[in-house]
């Protein structure tokens, strides 16, 4: 998390080596491997890449397939080593931007990197923001949100059930 409340997402950019040596390797895995990645690329898609093909590096590549840099499976797993403490200070900064007047309804809990969310949101559309934003942070591996509440819904099924009568 950037100091100023922005969110930061996370690339291969970040955490890539582009040395001249690692260029150099960077070309020879090109030659001989199919798997490369682009700069851009999530860390977490770059992570499934290693484990599906099984490398230990991964050449990254610019658009026109020159390597660029390589990264490799120690440097993207440090990103991902952070403590739980750590992600669930990272996510309820988030629930405070996203949720807002909504955020003192909502608890953070974080266990072994699955974040747990519960309380009551205004609406799905926000539901679906903050999932989609904490599923997004270094670190998280999973995010349960069966014991959120979302008012809209049952404000809207209480309307529906006095309509019926």
């Amino acid at each position: 998390m950037v100091g100023d409340g922005k969110q930061m997402s996370w690339t291969v950019s970040d955490v890539m080596s582009d040395d001249p040596a690692a260029v150099r390797r960077a070309s020879e895995l090109v030659a001989a491997a199919v798997v490369t990645t682009t700069a851009g690329t999530s860390l977490a898609s770059a992570a499934s890449l290693m484990f599906q093909h099984r490398v230990q590096f991964l050449p990254v590549v610019d658009s026109a397939k020159r390597p660029v840099g390589l990264i490799s499976r120690a440097r993207l797993l440090k990103v991902f080593l952070r403590s739980d403490e750590l992600i669930r200070r990272e996510v309820a900064k988030i629930v405070q931007e996203v949720a807002a007047g909504d955020a003192r309804a909502l608890d953070v809990t974080v266990t072994a990197g699955l974040v747990s969310l519960s309380g009551e949101v205004s609406t799905p559309t926000l539901l679906g923001s903050l999932i989609q934003r904490t599923a997004s942070v270094p670190g998280v591996v999973g995010v349960k949100d069966e014991q959120i509440r979302v008012l809209s819904e049952s404000r809207s099924a209480a309307s529906g059930d006095r309509a019926r009568a």
